[in-house]
């Protein structure tokens, strides 16, 4: 196949930037691009040299490469891939595992040979940008071809097949864990992948952390062996390259912090360093990670069911979810929250306003916040005695007015009495917190939502008392009951009740 395309005219690209956005317009154009490989005769370096300097330098760094400033860029390259060529086990840190397996794939195949790749998949993109491939297009045919760099492909097979350049003593071993298994490429990816899981949970907990705290409560947790400065090495060349988190260099201390992507990461640093010090850090093990892992889900499938309520598509709305995540995460305070959503629940009813505003204000008070060192809003107002957490690392000059008919522009005092009381009952819906939330709600909502109310909470609860308050809002006969009975409908039927 690969001697008939011969004479049909490659189309060559001259910059990275133009590789990149030809791969960006293939998945735009396909669902499956096809691909056939190539040998090229360019060394590696020469590939890569079309990369940014800077960051050729920032790779060097990081790997411990004596590089001049002032060198040219295939002199940088060349002093990268000669470190690389070395120690071959580093590119399991450069590379995502479909990128690994992908070359892999690309080394056995046969000139007449072609496979696809999905469009989502950003694989040969991370090929690309670290020279193991060069890439050519048939436009004619619409077949990508990558070129393997044959100085690489020689190494990278031998090391690859070799079970001794991954065992237990070896260098790719000393970022695994010691209950996990060795002896393989594969394995060593798999234990990549669980230090990359086990470092999202932290994220999550905490927020926000230092380089150096991550690998404390990593060695505390998880028994790893690595030291500080192998784990920064870790962090900025494979978290931050395969955009697993984000991290920024405070100046004025020169400490490295790392956070989830989709955090503002300057604000979230400024408000820790406001309220960091005087917080000391949450306590973490197994358990609380498992325990924080569990509690997210569940708030996060809620939210997601009364997106898919609303006829939100589940790509849209997992995008919503994410964005509210790290806002409350991020330090981002109520006002800036209750935005992301606004837009969206201004055209609802009363009634499903209080859904949005419920679930969004459960993620707000008692997700941790990366200024509080793993406390939630509730948690640190708890231990603090402070009266309303909704307040906490707010904007104290936020207008909100009662007169609104939307819930979220309520004073803080109403919304915190509205969702203390509704919250006691969804954890024990007993006569007193019905009672309660009767009592709370009727002074600041329309009474004809009294029973979706009760029937949200109850099915929140999984008490099966939500089919007596579906039965009342049902004789309400109105339109407005009409589509919250069908929204309340939806959520059931996805929660399979």
């Amino acid at each position: 196949m690969a001697n008939k395309e011969e004479g049909l005219k490659k189309q060559r690209f001259e910059t990275l930037k133009d590789k990149h956005m030809m791969l960006w317009q293939l998945a735009y154009r396909m669902d499956e691009i096809p691909i056939i490989a190539e040998s090229t005769k360019l060394q590696q370096a020469e590939l890569l040299a079309q990369e940014k300097k800077k960051t050729l330098l920032k790779y060097c760094q990081y790997v411990k490469v004596a590089t001049k400033s002032n060198w040219k860029k295939i002199k940088v390259a060349e002093a990268f891939c000669d470190y690389i060529r070395a120690h071959m086990w580093m590119v399991l840190l450069l590379l995502s595992k479909e990128a690994v397996e992908l070359y892999m794939r690309l080394c056995r195949l046969k000139p007449e040979q072609r496979i696809r790749v999905d469009k989502g998949s950003e694989a040969p993109m991370l090929l690309v940008d670290l020279g193991l491939v060069d890439m050519a297009f048939l436009p004619e045919k619409e077949i990508l071809i990558l070129e393997l760099a044959e100085d690489f492909k020689k190494i990278f097979i031998e090391v690859f097949r070799d079970v001794q350049s991954f065992g237990r003593t070896s260098p790719a071993a000393s970022y695994l864990s010691p209950e996990l298994r060795c002896g393989s490429f594969k394995r060593i990816i798999k234990g990549y992948e669980e230090l990359d899981t086990r470092i999202s949970k932290l994220i999550y907990y905490y927020g926000i952390l230092s380089v150096e705290d991550m690998c404390e409560i990593l060695k505390d947790c998880f028994h790893y062996t690595f030291t500080l400065e192998e784990f920064e090495r870790y962090v900025v060349l494979r978290l931050e390259r395969l955009e697993i988190v984000h991290t920024k260099v405070m100046p004025e201390e020169k400490t490295r912090y790392v956070t989830r992507n989709g955090i503002h990461i300057t604000y979230a640093c400024q408000q820790k360093e406001r309220f960091g010090q005087e917080v000391p850090r949450k306590p973490v093990d197994k358990q609380a990670l498992l325990a924080l892992d569990d509690r997210l889900a569940v708030w996060l499938y809620d939210l997601l069911l009364l997106l898919k309520s609303c006829m939100i598509e589940e790509k849209i709305g997992y995008s919503i979810a994410l964005r509210l995540l790290n806002s409350v995460g991020g330090n981002e305070g109520w006002a800036f929250c209750r935005s992301e959503l606004i837009d969206l629940v201004d055209d609802l009813f009363e009634g499903e306003q209080f859904m949005f505003w419920y679930q969004i204000s459960k993620l707000y008070l008692k997700f941790p916040v990366a200024a509080l060192g793993g406390y939630s809003r509730e948690e640190y107002a708890q231990a603090n005695q402070i009266k309303n957490p909704y307040k906490i690392l707010d904007d104290p000059e936020e207008q909100f007015w009662e007169e609104e008919d939307n819930i979220f522009y309520y004073s803080y005092e109403i919304q915190w009495e509205l969702f203390c009381c509704f919250d006691a009952f969804v954890e024990d819906v007993n006569d007193l917190t019905k009672s309660r939330l009767r009592k709370c709600s009727k002074k600041y909502l329309d009474l004809e939502f009294q029973d979706l109310l009760m029937a949200y909470g109850c099915m929140l609860a999984g008490n099966p008392m939500y089919q007596q308050y579906l039965g009342a809002l049902a004789e309400n006969g109105n339109l407005q009951s009409q589509v919250i009975i069908e929204n309340l409908l939806e959520i059931m039927k996805a929660w399979q009740i």
